[in-house]
C-alpha cells in the first residue's frame, strides 16, 4: 500500500490508515542516508533498523532531505535510485503533510530554536503528533531530544 505525495489532498488509502490501530514507526533521514550508503559506517545497523517486520512510515520532506543529501555526499546516480525507490513505497509509506502538520512544524522550530531544527524534522515531530505515530527511527539525537515520550530506535538503544 502507497500513498501518493504532495501537500493537501487525500487518499482513501490515507483515511483507512488513520483508522487502524496499528503501531507504526517513522525512519528519518539519517537512517535513509546509512541505508543507501553501504561506505556509511552506520549502514549494517541502518539496514537492521529498516526491518520488514515493522511498519514503516516516512514523509516527502524526508524523502527529499535524503535525496539532496545522498546527491551531495554520495552520487546523483544513488540519490535517483534511493528516490525512486522510497517514492514507491515498497520500503516505507509515505504519509502526506497537512496544513494541520505544517503550522505545528512552524511552531516546533520556534519552540526549539535553540536546537536549530531542519522544517524536515519539524515536520517529522508534527506528523508523529498527529498520527500518534510512537516510535521514531533515527540516528539523530535531537529526535530523543524532542521526543521524549515515544520509543527512538537508534539512537542509544
Amino acid at each position: 500500500m502507497r500513498w501518493s505525495g504532495g501537500l493537501g489532498g487525500s487518499s482513501r488509502r490515507v483515511s483507512l490508515w488513520a483508522r487502524q490501530a496499528v503501531s507504526y514507526a517513522l525512519v528519518d533521514t539519517s537512517i535513509w542516508l546509512a541505508y543507501f550508503n553501504r561506505r556509511d559506517s552506520m549502514h549494517p545497523r541502518a539496514r537492521q533498523l529498516v526491518s520488514p517486520d515493522l511498519r514503516l512510515v516516512t514523509t516527502w520532506p524526508i524523502v527529499w532531505e535524503s535525496v539532496t543529501l545522498l546527491s551531495q555526499r554520495v552520487s546523483s546516480e544513488r540519490a535517483v535510485e534511493a528516490g525512486m525507490l522510497l517514492s514507491e513505497g515498497s520500503l516505507a509509506h509515505i504519509i502526506e503533510i497537512s496544513p494541520e502538520d505544517l503550522g505545528l512544524t512552524w511552531m516546533l522550530m520556534r519552540q526549539y530554536a535553540a536546537r536549530r531544527l531542519s522544517a524536515a524534522d519539524a515536520t517529522s515531530f508534527a506528523v508523529m503528533r498527529r498520527r500518534k505515530i510512537g516510535t521514531a527511527i533515527s540516528f539523530h539525537a535531537d529526535f530523543a531530544l524532542v521526543l521524549s515520550d515515544r520509543t527512538v530506535l537508534g539512537t542509544k538503544e
